[in-house]
């Protein structure tokens, strides 16, 4: 009997089909490992604990413990962040680890695009957007004197924020470190929602733009460090006092790559 071409066809795909469910599997099983692993080599080499690690990051033991065992797959960035921040991971070897696991930097979906951000290729679907050395007040604030490069972000970013909305600074100090390493450059979008224990750009009196924590009382609106470091001030305005601030952006990521 004679097979015939639909025949071929079907058991090619078929095959096809069976080949990339197994590649799949061991993609991901290969990917849980990578993560895990460079977790926990990177906790064992800063000498803590994982309940240690839990408290210096906000990720509960559990959760470190199910990534460390490789029984979580891709854990969120927001988590990786977390983190990174607490390992002081400023070589960004747990994020380039959860590259593998295709995660995106700014909505915790898993996306394959997340590598040209982290590593500041461009070859792949991004866009650019100007990363500033500082904002200065006054008018105009945004003056093209103090750009010093762009910073490759995936089009779903800028589709979600708007290209003219988003702009990138270098944070310069340590008074966010626990959520933003001092050196990096950090996206915010103008075309904000800004919540409690938002990360903001701002503008306090005539100075330049700080990075700080927002959170908002029935009485106040406070600008707060988030640091690991002491002596970092926050700026409180009363309800009732001048709002003598202007909010420039929220956080959305951040990144070592050198611009």
């Amino acid at each position: 009997m004679v097979e015939s071409s639909v025949d071929k066809f079907c058991c090619c795909l078929h095959a096809n089909i069976i080949a990339g469910i197994v590649c799949m599997q061991y993609n991901n099983i290969w990917r849980r490992l990578m993560i895990g692993s460079v977790l926990k080599e990177m906790r064992e080499e800063m000498g803590i604990g994982v309940n240690q690690l839990a408290s210096r990051s906000g990720v509960s033991a559990s959760q470190i413990s199910r990534i460390e065992n490789q029984l979580q797959n891709s854990p969120t960035v927001e988590t990786i962040q977390k983190l990174s921040v607490a390992l002081r991971d400023n070589g960004g070897r747990l994020i380039t680890a959860s590259l593998a696991e295709g995660m995106s930097p700014y909505n915790s979906k898993r996306i394959d695009t997340l590598a040209p951000v982290v590593n500041g290729h461009s070859a792949i679907n991004t866009e650019m957007v100007r990363v500033y050395e500082t904002i200065h007040t006054g008018n105009p604030a945004w003056t093209d004197e103090d750009i010093i490069g762009e910073l490759a972000v995936p089009p779903e970013l800028v589709k979600k924020y708007g290209r003219d909305h988003l702009f990138a600074i270098t944070v310069k100090g340590e008074s966010v470190d626990r959520r933003i390493p001092n050196g990096h450059v950090a996206v915010f979008s103008r075309n904000h929602e800004i919540k409690n224990g938002s990360i903001v750009a701002v503008h306090i009196g005539d100075a330049d733009a700080v990075v700080r924590v927002f959170e908002k009382t029935s009485q106040a609106i406070i600008f707060m460090p988030d640091s690991w470091l002491s002596g970092f001030r926050s700026y409180i305005y009363r309800k009732d006092s001048d709002q003598n601030f202007r909010i420039l952006g929220e956080y959305i990521y951040s990144t070592d790559y050198p611009i």
